[in-house]
């Protein structure tokens, strides 16, 4: 379309030079071939811009020369000569010019154009009046259509909005018939502005019917009244077709016979200009006399679908009114003494009543109570636009949800509790659309019996005690440790997980196996279980700490094409006063700082720092639990971390470091784009080259002391998301969890 505009406006700035050089030219008479039903040889102003064919004139000097139709995009210049041309004929009395033009270029012409011969001009000019504005119907048609059925949809919106508050003041009439006058199922709807709750007597649910029942009738003509021109608009056929073209003939026949001329030409090439644009068409400046050309545009379209179309349904507020006064008309001087204003007043108007409230009962028992009771949910949760499309998409779903919101109810409001449960599977939803409430429900319930239910069965089949890790499940900070982390102030907090939500979603264990003890402090006499223990403890932050070349990445690295980068990470005291307190004999509440590195572009793909703090201490083991500090912030998962020593099944000393991450459901769900799952996958994969890399130190450390250490096999469960995103969508009930 910008293309269109820029090259009319251009041709108009040389229009008037060409057309001075035109006038000069002396036409040869040989012929050559072309596109024109007469041809001649090729006009060529000199610039490149105006090539063609123009028929010979007739006669001895052609005074005049003859008009030309072109089909190409040159037909903005042609247009604009030609009606030059007819201009001087005009002026100069040339009828027989004028029959020539009219009988030899235009009807040639509109032949050429339809590929169709014609036995005189008037039926050349009906065929391609018929052209164009089939053209136009076929292109305008769909346009209205469309612009009728979006306000069938708005005013249709309308109208049921109006329904549900006329519905919520039927269910509040039968709340307060029962007694409830102080409390409404749903209380977070308004009616007139008027929150249902703070509507208490029947005086006032009538009052607000009164007001309501207009805008409904409103609503609903205006509804009805779309429908019918829709309506109208699918049965368009001839009738539409003829009133055009009549239109059509009437437009032409208001002009001269100079003028008639000149709008065949325009015609002609328009619709060539509407070859090589889009509507709404717009004729260049020059032709304003020819503006109105196109009857069948949009808003002729409309009318004529407006056109007769009367909606009158029975909830005008007129509508007995207007029946009286019509069947009085109708029956002027019957009914004996009562007269047919009293007849009408006894006996059909109590009918007329009767169908409007038999027709608005229909209506009402079509506005869903699951819908309106949805709707009160959204705005007491305060839900987003995804969830409360969920919500309205899955019916069954949402009855389940306002069940249980129901039953749990105090005042009115929906516990705390059931509130959070409920919020966390609407948060679901958003990355597993199509998981159940039911699944989610069972799901939670064999968490709060046993957190481990996601990776029991993956534990046992592993060979691993879930009774340690129960006992990690288990632990919590002790009081001294809350009490340091409230007199560090603002940003320093624990970070566990209160809720009955919280489940095992990691386990890990890495150990060391040595079948014979170091010498760590060279007297010639291998250490004791406890002393290496000790020593264990000591050399802690320096074994922990260390690096990997190469690290694979789930996340994509900016300019790095197979995404692997050096790393490290370095345990080492928070304060200085941290490093004072872990090396006493009574390490509890220090806090140890994790600092990540990453030789990538973006460093936070891998330098999410964290820290950890003491929160028991034995003569065989100390845990770790995570914490948030400003310098750290939060950890993706909580849980807490055991180091300490045992004798294993072989009778040996073995050195370990064994944990259990906890997660709530809803953080297990997260999918796609944008939810950090590489990031997850990564946060993981760094800490098991983190414990894997410990139990290598901790394998040379020891044989550099004369002892001999083996590294045992890692174990690393995980809990798999796609088999959680299974078990929220299938219709069978959730029983059991198996490994694999």
């Amino acid at each position: 379309m910008k293309y269109i505009k820029f090259l009319t406006i251009v041709l108009f700035l040389f229009a008037s030079s060409m057309l001075a050089q035109i006038e000069k030219l002396k036409f040869p008479s040989e012929e050559l071939e072309g596109e024109f039903i007469k041809k001649t040889k090729i006009i060529d102003n000199g610039t490149g811009g105006l090539k063609g064919y123009l028929p010979p004139c007739s006669g001895k000097s052609c005074e005049v020369p003859d008009i030309a139709i072109y089909y190409n995009q040159n037909f903005v210049f042609t247009a604009l000569q030609n009606e030059k041309f007819i201009k001087a004929a005009r002026l100069k009395a040339l009828n027989a010019w004028y029959d020539r033009q009219v009988n030899e270029i235009i009807k040639p012409g509109i032949e050429n154009k339809l590929n169709k011969q014609f036995s005189n001009f008037s039926e050349a000019k009906k065929a391609i009046f018929e052209y164009s504005e089939r053209g136009n119907i076929n292109i305008n048609v769909p346009i209205v259509k469309s612009k009728f059925q979006s306000a069938v949809y708005a005013s249709g919106s309308k109208e049921k909005q109006s329904l549900k508050k006329l519905k919520l003041l039927r269910l509040r009439q039968a709340e307060i018939n029962l007694g409830n006058l102080n409390n409404s199922e749903f209380g977070f709807l308004k009616v007139n502005g008027i929150p249902l709750t703070e509507i208490k007597d029947l005086a006032s649910i009538q009052t607000n019917w009164n007001i309501q029942m207009p805008v409904f009738s409103s609503h609903n003509q205006v509804l009805n009244y779309n429908k019918a021109i829709i309506e109208r608009i699918s049965n368009f056929g001839v009738d539409l077709f003829s009133e055009v073209l009549k239109g059509k003939n009437n437009y032409y026949d208001g002009f001269n016979h100079w003028d008639k001329l000149d709008l065949m030409q325009v015609l002609l090439h328009y619709e060539i200009f509407k070859k090589y644009s889009s509507p709404p068409y717009l004729l260049p400046a020059e032709f304003e006399k020819f503006r109105s050309l196109d009857i069948g545009t949009q808003p002729f379209i409309e009318n004529f679908a407006k056109k007769d179309v009367a909606v009158y349904t029975i909830f005008h507020p007129n509508y007995i009114n207007d029946q009286r006064i019509t069947f009085v008309k109708n029956n002027a001087g019957g009914f004996g003494r009562m007269g047919p204003g009293a007849f009408f007043d006894d006996n059909i108007a109590p009918q007329l009543r009767a169908q409007i409230r038999e027709a608005m009962e229909k209506l009402l028992n079509n506005v869903s109570n699951i819908g309106l009771a949805t709707d009160n949910l959204v705005i007491e949760l305060g839900l987003n636009t995804n969830q409360k499309s969920w919500l309205y998409k899955y019916s069954n779903e949402a009855k389940e949800i306002i069940n249980l919101a129901n039953e749990n109810r105090i005042n009115t409001q929906i516990n705390n509790e059931t509130k959070a449960f409920i919020m966390e599977f609407l948060n679901i939803i958003e990355d597993i659309p199509t998981a159940k409430f039911s699944r989610y429900k069972e799901l939670i319930n064999l968490i709060k019996e046993n957190p481990f239910v996601l990776l029991e069965d993956c534990i046992q089949k592993n060979g691993l005690d879930i009774e340690n890790y129960k006992f990690l499940y288990n632990h919590t900070i002790p009081l001294s440790c809350q009490n340091r982390l409230n007199s560090l102030g603002q940003g320093f907090n624990d970070q566990p997980l209160k809720t009955g939500n919280a489940v095992a979603a990691n386990v890990d264990y890495y150990g060391v196996e040595i079948t014979k003890n170091p010498d760590f402090n060279l007297n010639g006499v291998p250490d004791t279980d406890a002393e290496v223990y000790k020593a264990y403890k000591a050399k802690f932050t320096d074994l922990a700490s260390g690096s990997k070349d190469d690290f694979q990445f789930s996340c994509n690295l900016p300019l790095d094409l197979d995404n692997k980068a050096d790393i490290s990470w370095t345990f080492l005291p928070y304060h200085q006063v941290d490093g004072d307190i872990w090396n006493s004999t009574d390490p509890l509440t220090a806090i140890i700082a994790i600092k990540a590195w990453g030789d990538v572009v973006f460093g936070s793909l891998v330098s999410d720092d964290g820290a950890i703090m003491i929160s028991a201490f034995t003569n065989q083991y100390w845990i770790g639990s995570t914490i948030a500090t400003v310098n750290t912030g939060t950890q993706p998962f909580s849980g807490n971390r055991q180091w300490g020593y045992l004798t294993n099944s072989n009778g040996n000393l073995e050195l370990y470091a064994r944990a259990v991450d906890v997660a709530r459901v809803g953080d297990l769900t997260l999918y796609g784009p944008g939810t950090d799952e590489c990031k997850e996958d990564t946060y993981y994969n760094i800490g098991e080259e983190t414990w894997s890399n410990l139990q290598n130190e901790i394998k040379d450390w020891v044989n550099a002391y004369n002892g001999k250490a083996t590294v045992k096999e890692k174990v690393a469960k995980r809990f798999d998301k796609t088999k959680l995103k299974e078990m929220l969508e299938k219709n069978e009930s959730i029983d059991q969890i198996k490994c694999d």
